[in-house]
């Protein structure tokens, strides 16, 4: 088909000289040819025209024609004059937009120079639209572990080109999931198949992780047409990845309340899980059921060996292995080892059959008499870690409270209770007051109170205008204290203590009238030397004093 293209005076020249047997100039035509050669008019944007390229010596009529092989005209390219010098024209390969048949193809040039003559020249071109067709690419194994034992350290990568040609092209490469070049395996020219051999590196030697990598083959020809195959590869040298059903996965260990345990999880491999075991003595393995190829889910069952229910709890470590289906030189796939990039699993099961079970509480430091705004601080210890504490000193503080008790565990089953004595306790002088402990399990049992006697002096509460006269008297020399109410009192009761919390006098008074002690009990006898507590009632309100009897 020819396609129209617009006349000038130039081109109707050039037509009329073409009838006309004129002689030949000289020469001032040179260097035809045709870039690029061959080229693919497929819209592709790659190689989708052609263009002819010559020089001319002197000024001259040009038209520019394509003929096919036998010379038939095909298409008009350009036609007009051109000065001397280096001149191209471009042409799209197509006519009505449709393009031309491959083949082979001629620009023809005829120029006519002011001088008068006639030269025609012409040079050869090829149109190719058809892509070299990629077929059994195959990478075997398509699982390889690089890791150096003898088998499957390596995979064999092969592609075969179906109607090759000398103008083929072909590549072999190892690419990421995301399609970036990392290896390139093999290339080649010409040739019907390629084959290569991949370690499981990049193009610097460096090993690659394991992961999905992709095995690519591109051709194409010269002329710009091409394909590309690719096929997945998986490079494993790690055993599954295991996890494990805990209900506490921040301790590490499955707890439960009888003496059978149900255990357990999941592994994963891409290469898939062969079999998952398990173990308590890092020896003997069990295999264990499991559901699913990539990620199977294993359970099973434990009972306790040793424990006896409501007395005697059982601690057991259990280690999980799993295999994948890998090919190795032991023929048993990557396995799960402590040294391995995926180690076994390992946890703490614990038969928790029993309540807490006490074994000692001590006042720390050893003396167990304390003051107001003094601190009490308790070691107790118990058979496990992980018990909540609860202690009760209400017996020696009138201020107790429970928010007030602090406590910590060292992870051995020994615990610290702490507890700051208030200042405003109104209780008398507690000797060996007791102090009651207990713990409370991750099932809510808790273990019988555990006790503690320890001394406590009474606080020094303060009601408004009440006093004694002197810290200390000697009774034996006549002297003695006077212990007064306060104004606007309207009654007054006065008990004296010894440490021992006996209680040794007491005394009333009406109004805000003051009490006198000298010294004596109830029964008239002087006491003896040492502290006393005084217990002070109003009705304004309460207060304890401390004084010595000095003889």
């Amino acid at each position: 088909m020819r396609r129209a293209r617009p006349c000038g005076l130039a081109a109707l020249a050039v037509i009329v000289a073409l009838a006309q047997p004129w002689p030949a100039s000289g020469g001032v035509l040179s260097g035809l040819g045709a870039i690029p050669n061959p080229f693919s008019p497929n819209a592709d944007g790659l190689l989708d025209s052609t263009a002819v390229h010559y020089t001319l010596s002197d000024t001259a009529a040009i038209v520019v024609t394509v003929t096919d092989w036998a010379e038939a005209h095909i298409d008009t390219v350009w036609a007009g004059w051109s000065a001397d010098g280096e001149h191209h024209h471009w042409w799209s390969g197509r006519l009505g937009g449709v393009p031309v048949a491959d083949g082979e193809y001629r620009f023809v040039v005829t120029a006519i120079p002011k001088a008068g003559g006639l030269e025609n020249a012409g040079t050869p071109f090829t149109v190719d639209t058809v892509s070299p067709t990629l077929s059994e690419l195959s990478a075997t194994p398509s699982r390889f572990s690089p890791d150096g034992d003898g088998v499957g350290d390596s995979l064999f990568v092969s592609v075969r080109l179906e109607l090759s040609g000398d103008r083929d092209h072909v590549l072999l490469r190892v690419m990421d999931t995301g399609m970036e070049p990392l290896r390139e395996l093999a290339g080649a020219s010409g040739a019907d198949s390629l084959a290569a051999s991949w370690g499981g590196t990049d193009d610097g030697g460096t090993s690659l992780s394991d992961g999905l990598y992709v095995l690519r083959a591109d051709a194409w020809d010269d002329a710009g047409n091409g394909c590309w195959v690719s096929v997945l590869a998986d490079l494993d040298t790690a055993p599954p990845t295991l996890s494990v059903d805990l209900s506490d996965p921040d301790a590490g260990e499955l707890r439960v309340e009888t003496a059978t345990a149900g255990v357990s999880g999941t592994a994963y491999d891409r290469g898939g899980v062969v079999a998952v075991e398990l173990s308590l003595d890092l020896e003997s393995w069990t295999e264990v059921e499991f559901s699913g190829p990539d990620t199977a889910h294993w359970q099973h069952s434990l009972s306790c060996g040793s424990c006896v229910p409501g007395e005697t709890d059982e601690h057991v470590t259990v280690y999980v292995r799993a295999r994948d289906g890998t090919p190795t030189a032991t023929g048993q796939g990557h396995v799960n080892t402590e040294d391995t990039i995926e180690p076994m699993a390992s946890f703490d099961l614990v038969y928790d059959v029993a309540a807490p079970v006490h074994d000692t509480t001590y006042v720390k430091g050893g003396d167990a008499t304390f003051l107001p705004g003094e601190t009490i601080s308790l070691s107790t210890q118990w058979d496990e870690s992980g018990y909540e504490i609860v202690a009760d000193l209400s017996l020696i503080d009138s201020e107790f409270d429970t928010s007030d008790v602090e406590w910590s565990g060292s992870g051995s089953g020994l615990y610290t209770v702490e507890y700051e004595v208030s200042t405003l306790n109104s209780l008398p002088p507690v000797y060996d007051g007791l102090i009651r402990i207990r713990a409370i399990d991750s099932f809510g049992r808790a273990a019988s109170d555990s006790s503690l006697a320890v001394t406590v002096l009474p606080g020094l509460a303060e009601s408004a205008g009440t006093s004694v006269s002197a810290n200390s008297f000697d009774p034996a020399a006549g002297e003695s204290v006077t212990i007064s109410p306060g104004a606007g009192s309207t009654e007054m009761t006065v008990r004296i203590y010894n440490l021992a919390g006996t209680l040794v006098a007491e005394m009333d008074s009406e109004g805000d009238s003051a009490v006198v002690w000298n010294g004596r009990n109830e029964a008239a006898e002087l006491v003896a030397s040492g502290v006393y507590v005084i217990l002070i009632e109003t009705n304004l309100g309460d207060a304890t004093r401390l004084v010595a009897v000095v003889k």
